[in-house]
């Protein structure tokens, strides 16, 4: 049992770092307008990266974080986006139950679920802190992604057409709640408190979280934003009205909600 989930652990941790690798080149590519086609390329001297070079975290270490033909310096931002996936791509699996034995086709479909849902947060995550921006191409997948999901455990399930209380309608309250209160934000201050994109991420978030734990991801993701926003106002390289991407903060909120969803659920009993 030991080696089986020794097993899969390394194929998690290891598809998450090659799925972070892709996030990078999709973030950078993506936002100069670049094609996705083609080999990765040194920023400093332009010449093209071979594959051993492009091994996630393992090249960086090898190469000591330098180019092999011009010596420059790699950004640290390369393998830390790396780690993050994989560190994260094992936090899901686990609470989707991969690690639990042998699996069943629903414990796989659940995985390949928040798998595929990590890496859409985690690419938007990292896409907005560097360039302040949400793109919409990925909201919408991970909007696809989570109707098919929840959509397929309604159709299998006992529910009439008419049932009000299910999986899917409670993700479309928590949709309507997280987003229809970043929308007022939003329409209230002319977009100064926040952004348009946060508003779709914000539908996005609630419909995976659900009506009843959207509560506890608004409240994590200020507590989450407040701290380095307080940081960086003491340390002096932020004023009262600069600018810091709260998708960042929301989507970390995400995940945490997600990956401790049974324990915040088993809590709500007791105090509603």
């Amino acid at each position: 049992m030991f080696w089986l989930v020794f097993f899969k652990f390394s194929v998690v941790f290891v598809l998450g770092l090659i799925f972070g690798s892709f996030a990078g080149v999709l973030i950078e590519r993506g936002e100069k307008g670049e094609s996705l086609r083609g080999r990765s390329h040194c920023d400093h001297c332009k010449k093209k990266i071979v594959w051993y070079d492009n091994i996630p975290v393992v090249s960086f270490l090898l190469l000591r974080g330098r180019c092999r033909y011009c010596g420059q310096r790699i950004s640290w931002w390369h393998p830390l986006t790396e780690l993050i996936f994989g560190v994260t791509f094992v936090g899901l699996a686990w609470q989707s139950g991969f690690f639990a034995g042998w699996l069943s086709g629903d414990d796989i479909w659940r995985t390949v679920f928040c798998l595929a849902i990590g890496f859409i947060l985690l690419t938007i995550l990292f896409w907005d802190w560097k360039y302040m921006i949400i793109p919409d191409g990925l909201v919408v997948g991970g909007l696809v992604i989570g109707v098919l999901f929840y959509l397929r455990a309604y159709l299998l399930s006992p529910d009439t057409l008419l049932a009000v209380n299910t999986d899917l309608s409670r993700n479309l309250l928590g949709g309507l709640a997280v987003g229809g209160f970043f929308y007022l934000l939003w329409r209230f201050s002319r977009g100064k408190w926040i952004g348009g994109g946060d508003v779709k991420l914000g539908f996005l978030v609630g419909f995976l979280v659900g009506w009843k734990l959207s509560y506890f991801l608004l409240l994590l993701s200020y507590l989450l934003g407040a701290v380095p926003a307080l940081y960086l106002l003491l340390i002096g390289k932020a004023k009262a009205g600069s600018k810091i991407p709260f998708g960042p903060f929301l989507v970390l909120a995400t995940l945490i909600v997600l990956c401790w969803s049974d324990r915040l659920s088993h809590l709500l009993k007791y105090w509603f």
